[in-house]
């Protein structure tokens, strides 16, 4: 019983850090709107603006973060004492650390960070299917087949996105010798 209140305990804890930082997505959703707001009034040869895709972005961050937020919400308020916590609780595995969410956080970061300064030197097309593939490893999945098919085909679907439909000129990096 006294293993059941700690995970208990744990998952509400985990929960809550999950609901605040679904807060802080939103409230950085927004704040990416309101800072593209004065690139509206920026002239541009693209018939959509300056402005659309930070307010998208911004858009997509608050939504999701919002998604975070009543996700953990819910799943709090299950856990509340009223109801059995043999029945609501979330079992940990003995060889899965109670800090495993921040260290999935902090590989996310690092993560992005290395994609961000690889992406410029290395190109498009080689680092994003390593992202994908790293940041779904970070989250669990073990699958490779999965990993390798979502890769690839995110970084062809985003590529088709951007490359081919909104016209976005997507980093060569070593392809810049190949291709002219």
């Amino acid at each position: 019983m006294k293993e059941v209140q700690e995970a208990t305990a744990e998952t509400r804890r985990v929960l809550k850090a999950d609901m605040v930082w679904g807060i802080i997505w939103v409230i950085l959703g927004v704040f990416v709107i309101l800072y593209s707001m004065p690139y509206a009034e920026v002239p541009s040869f693209d018939p959509i603006g300056a402005a659309y895709l930070p307010r998208l972005l911004g858009s997509g961050i608050s939504i999701l973060g919002l998604g975070l937020f009543l996700d953990s919400y819910f799943k709090y308020r299950k856990l509340l004492p009223s109801k059995s916590p043999e029945l609501t609780h979330e079992k940990r595995s003995p060889n899965q650390p109670a800090y495993q969410g921040t260290v999935r956080i902090l590989l996310s970061v690092v993560t992005c960070i290395l994609y961000i300064v690889l992406i410029q030197p290395v190109g498009y097309i080689l680092v994003t299917p390593a992202f994908i593939a790293a940041i779904m490893k970070i989250y669990g999945e073990s699958n490779k087949r999965r990993i390798a098919s979502m890769s690839i085909g995110m970084t062809a679907a985003l590529y088709a996105v951007f490359a081919i439909g909104l016209k976005v000129l997507l980093p060569l990096g070593v392809f810049e010798l190949i291709l002219p």
